[in-house]
């Protein structure tokens, strides 16, 4: 992972390519900036054997917004619920796919996984299965952030003003842990 500028930055926002110095190469930019300025850092991860440049850019974005207010009350049953009445379904991307994510985590578990301290090599067969699990749950996990920019856009778009609660969901839906007081209350509600 690189954080400085690596090389050049050959585009105006819409496609080109990236010169990276060091390594001799270019790699071909695709998509669009919503608005272009100076190039400031670069940043290149590999995941699930796909690599991304992700390029943090110096400028001042103009977007245009509504001129409602609206308060957002955030949930486990529903995603959102706004302060209009209206509320936005949870989608439930990994409920929707878990059944293939079993089916294929089932075949990994039957090919020959590594042991270090045997000594024992990992075969292709547990690696492609592998990157086949990674796959699937890469894929859930674009999914969701993909439907939360779009309905934060969304939301942005109609309102100036977003008002929400500090809450802390995770805590809120994790299980009871063995021995805890949630579990005792739990127990006799």
């Amino acid at each position: 992972m690189l954080s400085s500028l690596p090389g050049k930055v050959h585009t105006t926002g819409d496609n080109g390519y990236l010169e990276l110095t060091d390594l001799k190469l270019s790699i071909r930019l695709r998509g669009k900036a919503r608005t272009w300025g100076t190039p400031t850092t670069c940043t290149i991860v590999c995941r699930n054997g796909l690599w991304y440049a992700s390029i943090t850019v110096e400028c001042n974005p103009v977007r245009e917004t509504g001129t409602g207010a609206i308060g957002l009350d955030f949930g486990t049953h529903h995603a959102v619920a706004m302060s209009d009445g209206t509320s936005i379904a949870n989608p439930r991307f990994l409920a929707k796919s878990t059944e293939k994510i079993k089916r294929v985590s089932k075949l990994k578990r039957r090919k020959r996984t590594p042991n270090f301290r045997k000594k024992v090599k990992a075969s292709k067969r547990w690696k492609k299965a592998t990157l086949r699990v990674a796959k699937l749950q890469g894929k859930v996990a674009n999914q969701r952030q993909d439907w939360i920019h779009k309905v934060a856009a969304e939301i942005v778009s109609g309102n100036s003003v977003v008002a929400t609660e500090e809450l802390n969901l995770k805590g809120m839906t994790r299980k009871a842990k063995k021995g805890s007081k949630r579990q005792a209350l739990s127990y006799w509600s």
